[in-house]
């Protein structure tokens, strides 16, 4: 009854009276409002509410308002019995009523109060945990509040302070980065942070300039390839750079073992020699002395070979002692065949191994020499040298003076190819 009213009371003030009388209709109807009372309230509104009534489909034409008011007067009749029946009875079952009626009512309440309280109680859970993400203010406090609440009202706002927070972790891991200034430490940096970052091209770079350093320091042809490995042509701001180093110290490289096989070669002073320095270096700076040092041997030879001159090695032999008293293995070496047979009882003795013989004798002693008696011929390539060797014995302090006759085999080019003690 109330809401039917409540509808009349709103009808009377809208401008939309034929819309919403239909409305009134419809809800008397739902509320099973009678419709004499229904008539009556309708007066108000209309001269002639039945006809609107009818109109609408909601009595028969024949409607009989008369007969409708005797139903209506005899069903109230009923009610004012079945209200005094009530009233009496009232006292009697207020106990039973108070138990059926108290029970929905609380149960009603109780619901009505849950269904309250389950909005705000979640709601505070959420600003709890809310501010909690806050206080820590990280790009992870703020991605768990996004998963726990993927609608919550702080969403938006989480989202924003993530990208702030992200922003600010970066800048801070990479100060901590900056430093530290390792390779490792940028390294690192590159492999934590995958995603795109305002550092990520400038740790890069620092790496390029550091493996560039290092490969500086080396200065070495290994230390440049390292680095065109671990940096190429895109990316390593030093490519071309390390590539033009290389090739400089390849070029250095050949220069000095070019020298170095050179002096040796003029230092065996034989045909094998420069055939050999050639062979190794086909394009080296002394090629062209190499050719004609070969030429000249082969037309000494020649002239040797015609004239059946022999020679006199003893000159060879003072030269050879000269250079042993100067201490100046180089020179002395350079009397020495490569195919060198016999020193004193070491047989084929390299290079290296002669230079070890003769300077651990060297350092025994603060002073040598040779006194050369005479040289004597045996043969055309062998010669017998006769001398008083003097010498400063370190470890004993003293000078000690011995004799000796030494055995000089020459080959077949004026090289020594054996020595040897006789007695």
């Amino acid at each position: 009854m109330k809401e039917f009213i409540k509808l009349i009371k709103e009808y009377k003030t809208t401008k939309n009276k034929k819309s919403y009388f239909l409305v009134l209709l419809e809800r008397s109807g739902k509320i099973q409002f009678p419709m004499y009372s229904l008539i009556q309230l309708l007066n108000s509104i209309s001269n002639d509410p039945i006809e609107i009534i009818s109109s609408e489909g909601w009595v028969e034409k024949d409607f009989d308002p008369q007969q409708e008011k005797k139903v209506f007067e005899k069903e109230k009749t009923e009610l004012k019995n079945a209200k005094k029946v009530f009233n009496d009875n009232k006292k009697d079952n207020f106990s039973f009523k108070k138990k059926h009626l108290l029970i929905p009512a609380i149960i009603t309440v109780l619901l009505l109060v849950f269904f309250a309280v389950i909005p705000i109680f979640k709601s505070t859970e959420e600003n709890k945990f809310w501010n909690k993400v806050c206080l820590e203010n990280t790009m992870v406090s703020y991605e768990k509040y996004i998963n726990q609440y993927p609608e919550g009202k702080h969403v938006n706002e989480a989202l924003r302070k993530q990208n702030i927070a992200n922003e600010k972790e970066d800048e801070n891991t990479w100060n901590r980065v900056v430093r530290t200034n390792t390779k490792k430490s940028y390294l690192n940096y590159l492999s934590n942070n995958k995603n795109s970052t305002e550092y990520k091209k400038e740790a890069k770079e620092r790496v390029d300039h550091i493996d560039w350093n290092e490969a500086l320091k080396k200065n070495t042809s290994e230390g440049y390839a390292f680095y065109m490995r671990e940096h190429n042509s895109y990316d390593g701001k030093f490519y071309y750079k390390a590539s033009s180093k290389i090739e400089e110290l390849k070029k250095i490289d050949s220069e000095i073992k070019d020298e170095e096989e050179w002096k040796e070669a003029t230092n065996l002073n034989s045909k094998e020699a420069y055939e050999k320095y050639l062979n190794s270096n086909p394009n080296g700076k002394y090629k062209i002395s190499a050719n004609e040092n070969i030429l000249k041997i082969k037309n000494n030879e020649m002239v040797a070979s015609n004239d059946e001159i022999e020679i006199d090695y003893s000159i060879i032999i003072r030269k050879f002692i000269s250079a042993e008293d100067d201490r100046d293995f180089d020179k002395v070496y350079s009397h020495y065949s490569p195919n060198l047979k016999r020193y004193w009882s070491m047989k084929n003795p390299s290079y290296s191994k002669l230079k070890t013989q003769y300077e651990g004798a060297w350092n025994s002693t603060s002073y040598s020499k040779n006194h050369i008696d005479k040289i004597v011929r045996i043969d055309a390539n062998t010669y017998d040298l006769f001398t008083q060797f003097e010498y400063f014995r370190i470890k004993k302090g003293i000078t000690k003076t011995t004799e000796s006759q030494l055995r000089f085999v020459f080959d077949n080019n004026g090289k020594i190819s054996k020595l040897y003690k006789i007695n």
